[in-house]
């Protein structure tokens, strides 16, 4: 069963909900894993998360709420500023944070610890925005289908 590294995208400095959901586009991210015997990752990747930009419908409206493209891997956050009677419209806010999600191999059954060595690979509609940037031990959770 493969497990999730879960990575979570806030901008280095502030910005506003729907500029940072903007960022989002295009967005992908590839977890290549690090080992003694590669140690700068140049395998091919675990897998990559891409973001697939949600059908949006207006705001404000009865149901703002986006209809998500399933294949997604990276989803922005939002918020639903609920109606206060049943004929007002309700209100969709984008919050300046994401979450990506990365299925990678499991771990050796033999293995002290539920982590992973990666580097990742951030690009934006085909261009690398981000280069070599390198962890360790980040923590996976084995992967739950039903």
């Amino acid at each position: 069963m493969p497990s999730l590294l879960v990575i979570r995208l806030h901008p280095v400095e502030p910005v506003t909900g729907d500029e940072f959901s903007n960022y989002l586009k295009g967005l992908s991210i590839a977890a290549h894993e690090l080992s003694f015997n590669d140690p700068n990752g140049s395998q091919p990747a675990f897998r990559t998360a891409a973001c697939l930009a949600p059908k949006l419908p207006d705001s404000p409206s009865k149901n703002p709420a986006p209809v998500p493209d399933l294949r997604s891997r990276i989803t922005g956050h939002l918020e639903i500023i609920a109606r206060a009677k049943p004929s007002d419209l309700s209100a969709r806010n984008f919050n300046a944070v994401a979450t990506g999600v990365i299925e990678i191999l499991d771990r050796p059954a033999d293995r002290k610890y539920r982590t992973a060595d990666v580097r990742l690979v951030i690009t934006r509609v085909g261009g690398e925005i981000l280069h070599k940037q390198v962890y360790y031990d980040m923590p996976v959770a084995p992967a739950v289908f039903v």
